[in-house]
């Protein structure tokens, strides 16, 4: 749902959410200048997407999506 070209890369990883359940964790990592272009609409898309997908491959963990430039992920100590 999002272009390809906004997209730098996909992270994920398990995780908790904050009631100790096993949840995934993605991190869409978004090109320079491109985060300012998201539409709203778009990344709700990709959160449904994501969910669906995991469901259909039979993953019952919920996954927690966040977005971020590299930028942002190299301020908070996230590289």
């Amino acid at each position: 749902n999002l272009r390809k070209s906004a997209v730098e890369a996909i992270r994920s990883e398990p995780a908790s959410d904050s009631e100790g359940r096993d949840v995934w964790r993605i991190t869409v990592v978004i090109k320079p200048g491109e985060a300012a272009k998201l539409e709203g609409d778009k990344l709700l898309d990709v959160l449904v997407g994501i969910q669906q997908g995991l469901r259909e491959e039979g993953e019952e963990r919920f996954a927690l999506v966040e977005y971020a430039t590299r930028d942002e992920l190299e301020q908070s100590g996230d590289s």
